[in-house]
């Protein structure tokens, strides 16, 4: 083999920084999002009960909410996995079309 037929080398990659295990701010999320959903709840409750003519205006509100909301949460889902796919078909090599990387001062000898 000539030079001019060897692949092109990867270059260097940045080491990865080791994550904490845990997902603290995932449940962190939920739990605040559960909270503030039990919270407006009441409230809307509450209004419901010194204002019953506004019960029909929080149904429809609800509905709209739960049905637009759910279609939200599917499309997402189904995103996420079309994308997924489509990674998984498709790898990407570009260090075979990248110029070799420029030496770095640790690496010059004197």
């Amino acid at each position: 083999m000539t030079a001019s037929d060897d692949p092109a080398p990867r270059p260097r990659l940045p080491k990865r920084r080791e994550e904490p295990s845990g997902d603290g701010p995932r449940h962190a999320t939920w739990l605040a999002l559960v909270g503030l959903t039990v919270i407006t709840s009441g409230l809307i409750g509450l209004i419901a009960l010194v204002m019953p003519e506004i019960q029909l205006v929080i149904l429809l509100v609800g509905a709209f909410t739960l049905v637009f909301g759910g279609h939200y949460l599917l499309w997402g889902y189904w995103l996420e996995r079309s994308l997924s796919k489509e990674r998984q078909e498709q790898p990407v090599e570009f260090w075979r079309r990248s110029p070799p990387p420029e030496p770095s001062p640790t690496d010059v000898e004197e």
